[in-house]
């Protein structure tokens, strides 16, 4: 008979099965996973879970059998509790800023061959070669990815080329393994003199300072999404690159208790600067985005909540005593609620009371077909941008009206369209298209030519579907070519990713 976890390792070790055995199942929602905690109705409990992370966390209804994901697992006689947690896609965080004299850790650098830019993590000595002053950071950011030669310029600010802004040469680092298991994004460069770099942090010194003994390095941060901060423990950083901290044992692991739930850290970043956050799960496996590479996997990492924006590649994260509060990171991933908030805002319709059916269209329908999850994903991709410009846009009084109007008019239509898609007494008329039409002459306004001319290429395609039921213009939507014509129309919009080529 299967008992719970007697003790934290037994229950370490059975959530790293239950973890392989899931993410074996090669499922695309699925972009990871870790060692963790249960959180329930936002609440972080003391029960040890298989924490999941997918890109989208769906109601069991909209899923077919196949794809769901039991509460419980039972790994050689260990029952292990499965908790899934929305986290979104993870990326590399490079970005695409002034300089600092001597440079301190947190500030911008690069390579010269890139034209993005990361963090300067801190110094470190490598001991490859006599202890030489170095400065710690990410592959992606000063090792061009798997292209780079040692003797390259390092700059700061990471976004120039300029000669006199050289701070370092590339020395050595980890390569990335595109095709199997990745515990590091790690390398260093070779300072141009000791009076170039700075032992301290940029930013407020009260929060962090440079690893030490009171504030030991707990990782190197490379990666994230909406929900969570992705790190390499320091310690198999330190040892992959032999190099060490100049306090030599300011960092530290964890092992056979659960300290790891209990503790704070902060880093210095150049996007984002100081920021705070509380650890999640240890023992993380996570699917990690390379813009123009693909996805690339890592194993053994350590999450925390949000706490970085595309930049912060390369920040050192430390362990800090706990605040009553964090603050919000900017490119935190709205929720879905303040989607419906901005939406609400702008058209005078309320979203909010109709959040459950717009997820079971989105869920239940949309997600079952080619062009809806390529929408869907593109637009989580996309949301901070698309947030943004919603919230930017003053809509006209009339055009408010008009929205609310039509509202009023289909909302009775649209709750029988989504209970049950197959009724034959619902069918698209042209007196539908009309106001297709005029819905659209009041949003073109707010387009650019492009984006209107995509618009009409849309509606030109409806205009051919008159006298289909709800059911058969969602089967429309798993058409190959109306998934190739979508993706091409909003491929051609300059502000938005592809949310599968990066």
């Amino acid at each position: 008979m299967a008992h719970g976890p007697r003790s934290f390792n037994e229950a370490r070790g059975s959530s790293g099965a239950a973890l392989q055995q899931i993410l074996s199942r090669e499922d695309r929602n699925i972009v990871g996973g870790g060692f963790g905690r249960r959180t329930t109705a936002g609440v972080r409990l003391s029960t040890p879970a298989c924490v999941v992370y997918v890109v989208r966390k769906l109601p069991a209804d909209a899923l077919p059998r196949e794809r769901l994901l039991p509460r419980t697992m039972e790994i050689n006689g260990v029952t292990v509790e499965v908790d899934v947690e929305e986290t979104g896609p993870f990326r590399a965080l490079e970005y695409t800023d002034w300089v600092k004299r001597p440079v301190p850790s947190g500030v911008s650098i690069g390579n010269v061959g890139l034209p993005i830019y990361g963090t300067f993590g801190c110094l470190v000595r490598d001991l490859s070669n006599g202890g030489r002053l170095s400065i710690l950071s990410n592959w992606h950011v000063l090792a061009r990815r798997n292209n780079a030669r040692p003797g390259e310029r390092i700059t700061q600010p990471g976004s120039s080329t300029a000669e006199d802004h050289t701070i370092g040469t590339l020395a050595r680092w980890v390569n990335i393994n595109f095709n199997g298991d990745n515990y590091v994004d790690c390398a260093i460069a070779h300072v141009s003199g000791s009076n170039v770099v700075a032992n301290k942090t940029m930013g407020d010194q009260a929060v962090i300072k440079v690893p030490s003994m009171s504030q030991p390095a707990v990782g190197l941060l490379f990666a994230g999404s909406g929900t969570r901060t992705i790190m390499n423990p320091m310690s198999a950083v330190l040892r992959r690159l032999n190099v060490e901290l100049l306090d030599r044992a300011a960092y530290e692991d964890y092992g056979d208790d659960d300290e790891a739930f209990r503790i704070s850290v902060a880093k210095s970043g150049a996007r984002t600067e100081v920021t705070r956050n509380n650890l999640q799960e240890i023992d993380v496996s996570a699917k990690i985005d390379y813009d123009n590479i693909g996805e690339v996997k890592f194993v053994h990492q350590i999450t925390a909540n949000v706490m970085s924006c595309g930049g912060d590649s390369g920040s050192v994260i430390c362990r800090v005593p706990p605040a009553p509060e964090y603050g919000h990171v900017p490119c935190a991933e709205p929720s879905s609620c303040a989607f419906l908030g901005t939406a609400e805002r702008m058209t005078g319709i309320p979203f909010s009371q109709e959040g459950d059916l717009v997820r079971t269209a989105r869920d239940k329908y949309l997600a079952q077909t080619k062009v809806g999850r390529w929408l869907i994903d593109m637009v989580y991709v996309n949301q901070r941008a698309l947030f943004e410009r919603g919230e930017s846009t003053q809509v006209q009084p009339g055009d408010r009206a008009l929205a609310q109007a039509l509202y009023t008019r289909y909302l009775g239509e649209v709750k029988l369209a989504i209970a049950d898609p197959a009724r034959d007494d619902l069918r698209l008329t042209t007196a539908h298209l009309a106001d297709v039409q005029l819905a659209l002459t009041s949003l073109k306004k707010y387009l650019t030519e492009q984006e209107a001319g995509a618009a009409d290429v849309l509606y030109n395609m409806l205009q051919g579907q008159v006298g289909k039921k709800p059911s058969e213009l969602i089967a429309m939507l798993d058409d190959p070519g109306v998934h190739q014509t979508v993706i091409t129309l909003f491929g051609e919009a300059p502000f938005l990713a592809d949310p599968y080529t990066g």
